[in-house]
């Protein structure tokens, strides 16, 4: 999903501890471009709630009752809501992070995050960009190591589709790519959309991470 640069981004806030999703609203709603339109305590009223409230971005708990954060997303993309979904969790395991990517996810951030960081990735997802922890990337990328060693797979991939790869692993727009390799954004537009068809994803999400499993690219390490 990309919206106008002169909306407010619509929010949903889903997470089964009231505490929580206060917090959260009360410190989002001090950011003039970030509207919280709505709460969530369970993944099955999220996807009720997105389907009712359409909001452009989901943060959405990892671990709710009944319905996780990873089936309430496949629900989400399943039932047609265009909103994009953050996962916002404490936990950081690989397999729950592959797993969320996969339902649909535009991007995967810790609880433990900086206020500002949290308005960061909101603002990437809802423009259509990925975004993952910088410290979940650097999971998965030990976690990649070996595989990549193993398999080098480039997909028939051309120079330039591998290049705009690395950009989009470094969480880069469409318009920042386009002004950096020269190209207009719909030609970036166009090699995007031939990357995933190649690689066989739906998201950039998808395609970042396949990517970088398969050794094609490296995610930035920004935890230094």
């Amino acid at each position: 999903m990309s919206i106008s640069t002169n909306s407010r981004i619509k929010v949903l806030v889903a997470d089964d501890h009231e505490l929580v999703r206060r917090g959260l609203s009360s410190v989002l709603e001090l950011e003039d471009d970030l509207e919280i339109v709505g709460e969530a305590s369970t993944g099955a009223e999220a996807v009720d709630r997105c389907q009712e409230l359409t909001p452009d971005v989901v943060l959405l708990d990892l671990r709710m009752p009944e319905v996780n954060g990873i089936e309430a997303c496949q629900r989400m993309k399943a039932a047609g809501c265009a909103a994009a979904v953050l996962i916002l969790t404490t936990f950081d395991d690989e397999r729950e992070i592959v797993e969320a990517i996969r339902a649909g996810a535009s991007g995967y951030i810790l609880k433990d995050v900086a206020s500002d960081d949290l308005a960061k990735a909101i603002r990437a997802v809802a423009q259509g960009q990925s975004y993952l922890d910088p410290l979940v990337a650097r999971k998965l990328m030990d976690g990649m190591q070996a595989e990549a060693q193993q398999t080098h797979h480039s997909h028939n991939l051309t120079s330039r589709e591998i290049e705009i790869l690395n950009m989009l692993g470094q969480g880069m727009s469409n318009k920042a790519i386009a002004e950096k390799l020269w190209l207009s954004e719909r030609t970036v537009k166009s090699h995007v959309s031939n990357i995933l068809k190649k690689l066989r994803t739906n998201t950039r999400a998808q395609a970042v991470l396949h990517a970088a499993r398969h050794g094609i690219i490296e995610l930035p390490d920004d935890t230094e």
